[in-house]
């Protein structure tokens, strides 16, 4: 529960903290590894007889005759006792915003969108003095609102011009909490999250472009447990935003699992191009760079991937950055002489473990000479 708030003071903070905030916002957002807190924070019923979640509150609601118009006074009361405290700014809105949001979550969804209907015409001098609290108060509205129903939210937020009101559209940068929404929504419907992304990109872009952050982020959870549904969406986004999304996306996955899983998926993706094998692999691959791990994980890692005689070379350049310790460079050189098919960079790698231990005649068996190895290198490189 304590990571959640965290992660939900983030989100309000950046909703609400003008342009020259954003950037700091974004490196907090950065150094608490939003995507890792967003997704252990999560909290689902689920029966082992039925692979398919139960998707419920991840927060405990324990009132069940909750009334919008008493929870609208709580907020009121909360912002009027509301102290300035050392810590910056994001700390006082924390603390109020962690007594709001309890008082919130005890709403059903009816009483949740009454609530946001007071906050919007409300006069009291609380929100006409400042309309980001507002604003503020609002964003909490519409978390508690995605926790029960995502789609309700999602409709909320790309129209709340006409169902919120102007100064939500004019104030809010709608960005992270899309991507608050859209992931609560992946827990259960990983297709229609990614259909609603698709759409909000491309008919309301100011809610969330194909370049953020968030967007990415969100691609790398949903990949976890369906690389392939990622790979296929990713094609449908603009061709010139295609390999930026892989590369991100490769960079969100936390294990070797999910990254050999989403090498698979690319084989079958049916939109999937060379450069995005190619992408993926070297991403599995930047540990060997300038590394020195034994040459059995090493090798063990690179067989994980069933690479056929055409994908192999893709793993050569990581390779050839490789620090093989020196104890085990001959059992390295030889495993490669069988495993990567006649080539350049074949040659290449084979010359650079093949110093330390007795290797001329080796060298000599692969057809490597080491004056045309170094010019070779030179044009290969």
């Amino acid at each position: 529960m304590k990571s959640a708030y965290i992660c939900l003071g983030i989100l309000i903070a950046a909703l609400v903290f003008g342009r020259h905030q954003r950037r700091q916002i974004a490196e907090m957002e950065q150094q608490i590894s939003s995507s890792k807190a967003v997704r252990h924070s999560k909290s689902y019923a689920r029966d082992t007889r039925n692979p398919e979640p139960a998707y419920r509150s991840k927060y405990e609601r324990k009132s069940t005759n909750a009334q919008a118009d008493d929870v609208f006074q709580s907020l009121l009361r909360f912002r009027a006792a509301r102290t300035s405290v050392s810590g910056g700014p994001m700390a006082p809105a924390a603390m109020e915003n962690k007594q709001a949001l309890q008082e919130i979550m005890q709403l059903d969804l009816p009483n949740l969108e009454a609530l946001i209907q007071l906050i919007s015409k409300s006069d009291d001098p609380v929100f006409k003095k400042e309309e980001l609290v507002r604003c503020e108060q609002t964003v909490l509205c519409l978390t508690a609102i995605a926790d029960i129903d995502p789609e309700r939210a999602l409709e909320l937020i790309c129209h709340s011009k006409e169902q919120i009101g102007p100064f939500f559209a004019d104030l809010m940068w709608a960005d992270p909490l899309v991507k608050y929404v859209l992931t609560r929504l992946s827990d259960r419907d990983p297709q229609g999250a990614l259909d609603a992304l698709i759409r909000i990109t491309k008919e309301t872009p100011k809610m969330m472009s194909v370049e953020s952050h968030n967007l990415k982020e969100l691609l790398g959870v949903i990949a976890r447990n369906d690389p392939g549904l990622v790979l296929d969406t990713i094609h449908k986004f603009p061709e010139a935003t295609r390999l930026g999304m892989v590369e991100s996306l490769t960079l969100q996955l936390e294990s070797d699992d999910e990254r050999v899983g989403l090498f698979h998926a690319s084989r079958v993706s049916s939109h999937s191009r060379a450069e995005t094998m190619d992408l993926i692999v070297q991403s599995f691959c930047d540990r060997f760079s300038y590394s020195a791990l034994p040459s059995s994980e090493t090798i063990a890692l690179i067989n994980r991937l069933e690479m056929t005689e055409e994908e192999k070379p893709l793993t050569l350049k990581a390779l050839q950055r490789a620090n093989i310790p020196e104890s085990e460079k001959e059992e390295f050189a030889k495993w490669a002489a069988d495993f990567f098919p006649d080539s350049t960079g074949k040659k290449i790698l084979l010359w650079g473990a093949g110093s330390g231990w007795d290797s001329a005649k080796f060298l000599n068996d692969h057809g490597i000479d080491p004056e045309e190895m170094i010019k070779e290198m030179m044009e290969f490189r």
